[in-house]
């Protein structure tokens, strides 16, 4: 259907219209002037063409040429014409204009007018458009019901391209809640129906949904491989104005990693080609405004300044859609200008634009900006106030949803914010000692003796925060690691049994796959067991670490009938043991017991601890012989930089039998 292509091939469209030589305001004044003396059908026809070849700019008054389009159609009852121009429209108030509350009214006023259509995909086309408008106005709830609705209309009618679309939107909608694992699923459902239609618009702009959640998940080099080939998609058809958005994003990523330099080469690649998109106006200026915050942010004032100055000499350009990114280029230049004063002017600015567009992730940057430039302006009150709510919009963001967790959060912000009430104690107390310099020599022994008083007691009071935080992230892990047994571990224990159910009646080639998923499930319980391990902080002690390697060596080398003997010599199986030290001597062990049994023709294998005050000794002895000598294929570099880690060393003998020796400080 036409209103698909409006929909998903919208910057294609331009080059279908631009392939004659005439230009495009030649073509307009011919509409327009025809349009004059036409009546009835054949005026709807010129009003449809004047409306869809002006629908990318904002120059020809798209919006009441549409609207008369619209009037018209529904007078003579050319009704999926009328829902063609109103999806336009909406399309046109969310994407162009940037005001999809205005998109809303629309919808409310026309739709009751369309009716009984042919086919339900009408309706549902209709409220794709609906529910974007509700997501880009923030109310998420309605989005999802238009969805749905879509989504369930899309099904009757079997329609797989425009139900891809759909799973489109709506991978977008939950990554902007952070369902990550909905938004992954949906995006890459719809990217196989696109791949087998080979539809590469649409191709592009699911990699480009895909690399957003990957990054805004930190999965970075995820999001690499996605906008790598998202870019590789977009130059085939020169979607010049993903390609803007895709470079915008790398720099983004760039910024996480502190590669500043690439982060800038970056920025200048998407500004250069969105000064190429049909959307160049909202492009560039968001484009350029990120130009020059960076260059704020690494000391570059002078060409920050360039770059605001060229935006300002363009106010017309400036609109609700890309006003913030100016807005936040501003406050960055002024705070690095050293205008403090500014800066909280343009950072208040900032963030009551982003909370009118329920920006959350924007919200709390603006908040953490604020905070950081209130403290400088030595107003404690409202930096602790921006700080607190961005702690709480983080907190949020993640997902830190169980009681545990937030309780660990409240506390670490509750020792932050003392430690800041401290630091100012701290500070007024030093400038009164500066001011009592002149007083007599009682005074200032007195004001010494308050200030080791205050010391004293600061000291014992951070020790006791230390232990109190110590207790709730052991706490922490250990009901992490309880959550994990529990839900996750039933979940692939039930993942196991029902795959090997389903082989035991299946076909051939469907029993091979489910004995794959029974097997990986099982693989996944085992190393899910190794993890909780490690994260239950009741095992950070030497006897859950021995209890750990018989369990192992048993299960191992007890299944291959070899004899094995765990040696230790000291400490106690009470004392306490680092969790990461832990892991690492576990895993050591793992790899050198996996490659006796794997290189080895041993029937006896001996391993030795021994702690002193200042070491750790690990050693780990076969009375074999190595079937390939060196150290080609048993896992050395593995060891090595676990040892690395540990500051340790690191000896393995393959000569006289398998043997590692291992030391590491205590």
């Amino acid at each position: 259907m036409r209103n698909t292509a409006i929909q998903l091939c919208i910057l294609f469209f331009s080059v279908i219209v631009w392939g004659q030589e005439t230009s495009l305001d030649k073509k307009v004044q011919s509409l327009k002037t025809k349009i004059s003396i036409s009546q009835k059908g054949e005026k709807l026809k010129l009003l449809d063409s004047l409306a869809v070849l002006t629908q990318l700019s904002t120059d020809y008054n798209f919006e009441s040429t549409t609207l008369e389009t619209i009037h018209l159609a529904i007078a003579l009852d050319s009704l999926e014409l009328a829902s063609d121009h109103l999806q336009a429209l909406l399309y046109y108030k969310n994407n162009i204009e940037g005001i999809p509350q205005d998109g809303i009214a629309l919808y409310k006023e026309y739709k009751p007018k369309l009716k009984n259509f042919k086919s339900k995909l009408w309706d549902a086309e209709l409220h794709i458009e609906l529910a974007d408008s509700y997501y880009f106005s923030g109310i998420i709830d309605s989005a999802f019901i238009y969805y749905e609705k879509a989504k369930t209309y899309a099904i009757q009618e079997k329609d797989e391209p425009f139900l891809a679309y759909v799973q489109l939107c709506m991978g977008s909608a939950y990554s902007s809640i952070g369902g990550f694992s909905e938004a992954s699923q949906s995006l890459k459902e719809a990217y196989l129906t696109f791949l087998k239609e080979k539809d590469t618009f649409a191709l592009v702009h699911t990699k480009y949904l895909l690399s957003t959640i990957y990054s805004k998940n930190d999965f970075l080099e995820e999001a690499a491989d996605e906008r790598k080939e998202g870019i590789r998609l977009a130059s085939l058809v020169n979607d010049t104005g993903k390609l803007s958005s895709f470079y915008s994003d790398a720099a983004k990523d760039n910024r996480k990693k502190g590669l500043e330099r690439e982060r800038i080469a970056n920025l200048k690649k998407a500004i250069l080609f969105a000064k190429k998109s049909e959307f160049k106006t909202n492009l560039k200026i968001e484009k350029m405004s990120k130009l020059a915050i960076a260059y704020a942010q690494n000391d570059s004032v002078i060409k920050a300044q360039e770059i605001i100055t060229t935006i300002k000499q363009h106010p017309e350009e400036l609109n609700k859609s890309n006003r913030v990114y100016y807005l936040t280029a501003l406050q960055h230049l002024a705070y690095a200008k050293g205008n403090i004063d500014e800066a909280a002017q343009r950072g208040e600015e900032v963030l009551q634009l982003n909370k009118s567009k329920e920006s959350f992730e924007q919200i709390k940057k603006s908040e953490l900006f604020l905070s950081e430039v209130y403290e400088q302006i030595g107003n404690k009150n409202k930096a602790l106030e921006h700080f607190k709510s961005y702690t709480q919009i983080k907190d949020s963001i993640a997902g830190v949803q169980k009681t545990a967790s937030l309780a660990y959060y409240q506390t670490l912000y509750e020792t932050e914010k003392r430690d800041q009430e401290i630091k100012s104690q701290k500070t007024d107390i030093t400038l009164l000692e500066q001011k009592s310099k002149v007083r007599n020599q009682w005074f200032i022994i007195a004001g010494i003796l308050a200030t080791l008083m205050f010391v004293i007691f600061y000291l014992r009071n951070r020790y006791k925060q230390k232990i109190e935080k110590r207790i709730a992230v052991e706490q922490l892990r250990t009901k992490i690691s309880a959550d994990l047994h529990d839900d996750v571990g039933s979940l692939l224990t039930g993942l196991s049994m029902q795959s090997e159910i389903l082989g035991k009646n299946a076909p051939e080639n469907i029993k091979t796959k489910l004995d794959r998923v029974s097997e990986l499930s099982r693989s996944a319980m085992l190393q899910m067991r190794d993890a909780v391990w490690v994260m239950d902080a009741r095992k950070d002690n030497w006897q859950s670490l021995v209890d750990r390697i018989n369990e192992f060596a048993s299960e191992h080398l007890g299944a291959k009938e070899l004899k094995y003997k765990l040696n230790q010599l000291n400490p106690s199986r009470e004392e306490e043991i680092a969790g990461g030290t832990r892991q690492h001597l576990y895993l050591i062990v793992k790899e050198a017991i996996a490659n006796i049994l794997k290189h080895s023709n041993a029937d006896a294998v001996e391993i030795d601890m021994k702690k002193s005050k200042h070491e750790i000794a690990l050693s780990i002895k076969d009375n074999g012989t190595v079937k390939i000598q060196g150290t080609a294929g048993l896992g050395v570099s593995n060891m090595q930089q676990r040892i690395e880690e540990l500051n340790g060393t690191i000896d393995i003998n393959t000569n006289d039998g398998y043997q590692v020796f291992i030391k590491i400080p205590a």
